[in-house]
């Protein structure tokens, strides 16, 4: 059974479209009904966006960092 990809393991996106081919319910079969299934996936997705920016944010700080840095 395929492990599900955790917010640490987000190195392998470049675009949003990526997160549609990473995410992987490997509990599909045991929900109640498709909607939960779909709640859960969009939960999901949602939760990986958030990582995304959080790297984003603190790799755009981390360059501004630098910049302030080097003009010293």
């Amino acid at each position: 059974m395929p492990r599900r990809t955790y917010e640490h393991q987000t190195d392998g996106i470049d675009r949003a479209d990526d997160i549609d081919e990473l995410v992987y319910d490997k509990r599909a079969g045991w929900r109640a009904n498709a909607a939960k299934g779909r709640r859960r996936q969009r939960r999901y997705q949602n939760r990986m966006t958030a990582a995304l920016r959080h790297v984003a944010n603190n790799s755009s700080a981390d360059h501004h960092l630098e910049d302030l840095d080097s003009n010293e």
